[in-house]
This record gives structure tokens, sequence and C-alpha cells, in this order.
């Protein structure tokens, strides 16, 4: 999804539509980056990784009566 539509954030719901986190390329890239680091019988495979152990939770966030500066 993130190569074929060029995403590089992608917002994180719960069950309400309440934002939890972002999950971005970068975290996708740290988390493969681990991959083999720990020994095989402790890793999860890709597959059954959850988004919350790789997403990114502090995110800030504005309305749109936000004022830029």
């Amino acid at each position: 999804l993130f190569a074929e539509k060029r995403f590089r954030h992608v917002p994180v719901v719960n069950e309400s539509a309440a934002l939890v986190g972002v999950l971005s390329d970068r975290d996708l890239l740290r988390r493969a980056a681990q991959i083999g680091v720990q020994p095989q019988a402790v890793q999860k495979p890709w597959e059954a990784e959850l988004v919350s152990a790789v997403m990114s939770a502090a995110v800030l966030v504005a309305s749109e009566d936000t004022e830029m500066r």
C-alpha cells in the first residue's frame, strides 16, 4: 500500500475511529532493520506483527481552526 499509493504516513484509528497513532514508512523501515537481530525463536513472523507494535503513538494533532504558528 505504501509503495503502490506512494503514502508515507497512514493514520491508525481504534474501533471508535479515534486516532491512536500513525504508521510511517520510517516505522516500517526501522522494524525491518530489526529482523534477524533477535534470535528467530523470539521473533514473530512479519505477518503476525501488530500495527500497534510498530506505529508511532505520540502524534501531534490539530483541528482545522488551529493557527499555523
